[in-house]
């Protein structure tokens, strides 16, 4: 395995860590090496132990995020959440690579240190999202692992999995955020906004992906049209189709807030 793809599931485990600290629905916010490369399709060899080498994406995750700085502060150790599975509930050794000499401490001492680290995971609250910003990755934040009943080669693409941790919160497939971008670009849907022409290369190929039917209205698993159900939106626009919980905006009716407010604009 490359550096190359070290970084690209260091990314999508990034993301996912970020889900489940924010998600309020996710009480057990750590997750098992298992579980993460799960949830994140990475390659694992029968019989094989963990953390193997998503250890080395781990590593590569906790060097990307060391360069973070939001207010004033720098992103804690995320990757102290993922943890042994069994009682014992801390990192493997790997994690020395961020606390010298925890390889050798006592496992009693190794909770509380990994205890203390998580304490400042969750401190950081909504900041993770800035560090997302920072690094350029675009997100849509989920917390917990594909169903074992949907196998990574199915050819249709499948949405509104109910995740087994956190209630209520669905999968998103990846395969159909690329799809709707092949089909419809990364310019948003409502106001024409192209991160690509507005930062050029820093910008280029981030968008958000929205749903048009709510996944969280479904309630069961579908088979999701790309083209059909979902069109590219920036984050601002996303925002406010979800401003308020009791009714999600279409695009049209917010083209519709955005030319009135234009119009409105001119007038005064």
């Amino acid at each position: 395995m490359t550096a190359i793809d070290h970084e690209k599931f260091a990314e999508d485990a990034l993301v996912l860590l970020v889900g489940r600290v924010l998600s309020p629905e996710a009480e057990d916010k750590p997750i098992t090496y298992g579980r993460l490369a799960k949830s994140i399709g990475f390659p694992v060899q029968k019989g094989r132990r963990f953390p193997g080498l998503i250890g080395k994406t781990l590593e590569t995750m906790g060097e990307m995020i060391e360069q973070c700085v939001v207010r004033g502060v720098r992103a804690p150790e995320i990757q102290s959440l993922v943890i042994r599975q069994g009682p014992q509930k801390v990192p493997g050794p790997g994690f020395g690579r961020f606390h010298p000499g925890y390889k050798n401490l006592p496992l009693a001492e190794k909770q509380h240190i990994v205890g203390e680290y998580q304490k400042k995971v969750y401190a950081f609250g909504d900041r993770w999202l800035d560090v997302l910003d920072q690094l350029n990755i675009a997100h849509e934040l989920s917390s917990a692992v594909y169903p074992d009943e949907v196998e990574d080669d199915d050819p249709r693409i499948m949405e509104g999995a109910k995740k087994r941790v956190a209630v209520n919160q669905y999968e998103r497939s990846p395969v159909a955020r690329k799809k709707c971008i092949d089909k419809y670009g990364c310019k948003c849907s409502v106001c024409g906004f192209d991160f690509g022409r507005k930062y050029g290369e820093t910008g280029k190929g981030f968008i958000h992906v929205h749903h048009i039917r709510e996944l969280s209205e479904i309630g069961e698993e579908y088979e999701v049209d790309p083209v059909r159900d979902l069109r590219p939106v920036c984050p601002n626009c996303h925002a406010m189709i979800h401003r308020k919980r009791e009714k999600t905006l279409s695009i049209g009716e917010l083209k519709d807030i955005i030319s009135g407010s234009s119009s409105k604009g001119r007038q005064d």
